[in-house]
C-alpha cells in the first residue's frame, strides 16, 4: 500500500507545469502550460492552451457566490446641546395670582429611529416649600416655540436635528414662604425617551 502511494504522488508531481515568464516567445510553440479560466459553474478549471502564464487573481462569479456582510445596529439618541440647556433652565414666570409657568431653550435630537419623549419633576427642597404638592404640577413635551405639544420625533439620520422644548407650570405657588432672590432652583426635570417602532417578542429556542 505504500508503494502505491508514493507511486502515486510522483506522477502527480509530473504532471505539475513548469511556470515560466517568456515575453519572446523564444519557449517552442508546443510547449504546453496552464492558465486559469472561470467555469459556468461558478468554479475555477484550470485549461491549457497558451503561452507564456502568469497565475492571477481571478474572482469567482459574483452573481452566484457573495459573502454579504451584515451589522446589528443598534438605536441611537443624543442631544447635542445638553450643556446649553442645563445652563440656561427654565424660568418660571407668574402668569397669575401663584401661577407660573417657563419654557426651556430649543433641545436639539440626533436619532436613527422614531422616538417619543416624556419627562418629570423632581423637587428639591426649595420646591417642596414652594409646591409640595405634585398634582398641581405640569409639564409636557413642546415643539420649538413651545406653543404646541409635540413629544414624537422622526429619525434624523445624520441630517438636522429635530428641536423640542420642554414646558413646565405650577398652580398654588407660596411664594411668600421663599426668601427673595434671583433664579432660585426649586426643582429638576428629568427627560425621558421610549422608541416607537414596530418590533415581535421572539422566544428563546
Amino acid at each position: 500500500m505504500l508503494k502505491k502511494l508514493i507511486v502515486l504522488v510522483t506522477l502527480l508531481a509530473l504532471a505539475v507545469p513548469v511556470l515560466a515568464s517568456d515575453p519572446n516567445n523564444t519557449i517552442p510553440p508546443d510547449q504546453e502550460t496552464w492558465t486559469y479560466n472561470t467555469s459556468n459553474d461558478g468554479g475555477i478549471k484550470l485549461k491549457a492552451h497558451e503561452w507564456p502564464v502568469e497565475f492571477k487573481w481571478v474572482d469567482f462569479d459574483p452573481a452566484k457566490f457573495k459573502i454579504p456582510v451584515k451589522i446589528n445596529v443598534g438605536l441611537y439618541v443624543e442631544i447635542s446641546n445638553k450643556g446649553d440647556v442645563m445652563k440656561k433652565g427654565i424660568l418660571l414666570e407668574q402668569k397669575a395670582i401663584n401661577t407660573y409657568e417657563g419654557c426651556s431653550i430649543p433641545i436639539e435630537i440626533k436619532s436613527n429611529f422614531k422616538l417619543q419623549l416624556g419627562a418629570y419633576i423632581v423637587l428639591n427642597d426649595t420646591g417642596k416649600l414652594l409646591q409640595s404638592d405634585m398634582g398641581k404640577w405640569k409639564k409636557e413635551i413642546r415643539d420649538e416655540t413651545c406653543t404646541t405639544k409635540k413629544d414624537v420625533v422622526d429619525p434624523t439620520l445624520g441630517g438636522a436635528a429635530e428641536k423640542r422644548t420642554v414646558w413646565v407650570r405650577v398652580e398654588g405657588a407660596n411664594i411668600l414662604k421663599l426668601p427673595y432672590a434671583d433664579k432660585v432652583v426649586v426643582a429638576d426635570v428629568v427627560i425621558q425617551v421610549r422608541p416607537l417602532i414596530p418590533f415581535e417578542w421572539q422566544q428563546d429556542p
